[in-house]
């Protein structure tokens, strides 16, 4: 990467964030006075290299005090919980927290590990739906501690996205009135975002999408300063049924029914303006929350595609070029992240063949 693009990420990162720059000890020790609160003042936490790409800390602990080294924020913490569990039966799960300290913490031999994976993925789109839609900062806060802690550095990061599509929809003709019948409710949005529904629940309130936008902002500022990398979204070719009436010389497909929901389009990726608007989107994205070039997109969730049986192996590699180049256009840098949930779902559907013809487009790195 060219040290001009690398400057121009990490002022995008600041700028869009907030962020302050925590070293990875301050951010760690934040999770640790939160945790088991003024006991935090007996870890001793350093910043020590990272084994290759791979996470790696180091614990020991004598005469009461812990000496904790890592990585980054997430491995130091990583590292303070495993002494924490291993030495006092310390707990911190969804359901709370067993915190029961001794009066002096027990000696510990200095013990290294090193993560075997450069990436721990954490979440999936649905979650969003499920569990998440009305959190608010403090169990948002909650929740990352709870991340950093356990090793976690590669989160889903889905909120704060329906500001940055009202822009660019509106620069390729959309009204206010076609995007209420466009976006869905706030619970339903990762089934919007997945293309499985349309409208349901809506249309979104101008105020939860400012406050949706300004939430995103401090959970993407919190997992930077803990050296997590979040994963943002990418243009899977969902439009509006009004973009569809406004162009109607577009290649523009209808999709499989999903749950009984009116079929949502997809764009063609055979159509140029495919890649233009995936384009737009993470160009936009970035000014607004910066990016760590990872993006999440599926356009067949729980969906068969619905082309031609003569023409469906070059149609499948026609979708998995036209996603990939749309986040390249805007990031080379960028990486697509998919969910591998569609070829277990719809396992009678994605033999060998489909799902190789849909990547064989990609480059493999």
């Amino acid at each position: 990467m060219k040290i001009g693009r690398i400057l121009r990420t990490v002022v995008a990162v600041c700028f869009a964030a907030g962020a302050a720059w925590a070293s990875p000890e301050e951010s760690a020790r934040g999770v640790l006075e939160r945790f088991i609160g003024e006991r935090a003042g007996d870890f001793a936490l350093e910043s020590i290299p990272k084994a290759g790409e791979k996470d790696v800390y180091e614990i020991s602990a004598s005469e009461g005090k812990v000496r904790v080294a890592g990585s980054s924020g997430v491995a130091i913490c990583r590292g303070a919980y495993d002494y924490l569990k291993e030495t006092c039966n310390v707990l911190f799960s969804w359901e709370g927290k067993r915190i029961d300290l001794p009066e002096s913490f027990p000696d510990y031999a200095k013990k290294r590990v090193e993560c075997p994976h450069q990436y721990v993925h954490y979440l999936n789109q649905c979650t969003f739906s499920y569990s998440m839609p009305w959190w608010k900062w403090n169990r948002w806060e909650q929740e990352i501690d709870w991340m950093a802690l356990h090793g976690i550095n590669m989160p889903l990061a889905m909120f704060g996205q329906e500001m940055v599509w009202e822009r660019v929809w509106k620069e390729f003709g959309m009204t206010d009135e076609d995007l209420a019948e466009f976006f869905s409710g706030p619970a339903y949005l990762p089934f919007f975002h997945m293309g499985c529904l349309y409208e349901h629940e809506g249309p979104l309130p101008g105020n939860w999408i400012e406050q949706q936008n300004k939430l995103q902002k401090r959970i993407l500022a919190r997992e930077r300063e803990l050296g997590m990398t979040p994963v943002s979204q990418a243009f899977a070719g969902f439009v509006p049924y009004a973009f569809a009436k406004a162009h109607p010389e577009l290649n523009i497909i209808k999709g499989d029914e999903w749950c009984m929901f009116e079929s949502t389009l997809i764009l063609s990726p055979s159509e140029p303006m495919f890649v233009e608007i995936g384009k737009r989107f993470i160009e936009e994205y970035t000014k607004e929350y910066g990016t760590d070039h990872l993006y999440m997109s599926d356009t067949f969730i729980e969906m068969k595609p619905t082309f031609p049986a003569e023409t469906r192996l070059q149609n499948y590699a026609e979708m998995g070029e036209g996603v990939y180049r749309a986040i390249a256009a805007a990031d080379p840098d960028g990486v697509w992240i998919m969910m591998g949930w569609p070829f277990i779902v719809l396992a009678d559907y994605w033999g060998e063949e489909e799902i190789e013809a849909m990547f064989s487009k990609v480059p493999q790195d």
